[in-house]
């Protein structure tokens, strides 16, 4: 499958602690990082550019993708 217009956002997501020991922690998120390729690639090739940027993060940082598909 083709993949075009691939757009990767990068977000920070990590809960903070309520100010008393009852209260739940609320989740948070921080955008820090957009990549858009507007050439387009074969699906197999997407992981080999995005892996490797989403590894240098760390576990916190999720990576958001959003694209459009073709039969070419």
């Amino acid at each position: 499958m083709f993949i075009e217009n691939i757009k990767v956002e990068f977000v920070a997501v990590y809960q903070i602690a309520g100010k008393k020991k009852t209260d739940k922690p609320t989740q948070h998120e921080t955008s820090f990082g957009t990549l858009v390729l507007e050439v387009g690639l074969p699906s197999d090739e997407i992981d080999k550019i995005i892996e490797p940027i989403l590894a240098s993060f760390g576990d916190y940082v999720e990576a958001r993708i959003t694209m459009m598909t073709s039969n070419l």
